[in-house]
């Protein structure tokens, strides 16, 4: 079971997808570096169809990133934002991990991470929003490492 954020329920990996409804609730919304609303939505993801599914859901129990203030400082402060060939855009930013001791610190680890936002209309009222977050991790393509939960300030 994934870890849930205050106010959400913990879901279970390999979850079916949920009524259209639930997939569409609006979990947070978030500025970008234009000060424009970014949504994200509850979304889905199912393990049995693992490169399905969107917004919250994917981002929490594929991605494993749990603490949504990452995903907003990207958002709102991003190293890069690239368009992308379907008109979504790629929001990203280095997370990095640091050992640290007496004399200083190191740099021991660090991730690229992507939030990609669809500001197209949603079937209903508003914009998709944000489609997913992720890392780009050669060894792991699902989960990003823990430390990004904590290395990205909000």
């Amino acid at each position: 079971m994934a870890a849930a954020l205050v106010g959400l329920p913990a879901v279970a990996y390999a979850q079916v997808a949920p009524p259209i409804p639930a997939q569409a609730e609006v979990v947070r919304t978030f500025k970008n570096g234009l000060g424009e609303d970014v949504v994200l939505r509850r979304g889905y993801w199912s393990g049995d169809n693992p490169n399905g599914g969107f917004g919250y859901e994917k981002i929490l129990n594929k991605h494993r990133i749990t603490n949504l203030d990452v995903v907003a400082s990207i958002v709102r402060n991003p190293d890069y934002v690239t368009r992308q060939s379907n008109g979504r855009f790629a929001h990203s930013s280095i997370a990095r991990l640091f050992r640290c001791d007496g004399s200083g610190c190191i740099e021991t680890s660090s991730v690229r991470v992507l939030v990609i936002i669809d500001y197209h209309a949603w079937t209903g009222p508003g914009q998709f929003g944000v489609v997913t977050a992720y890392c780009e991790n050669r060894d792991n393509a699902w989960a990003c490492p823990g430390y990004v939960n904590t290395a990205i300030k909000a």
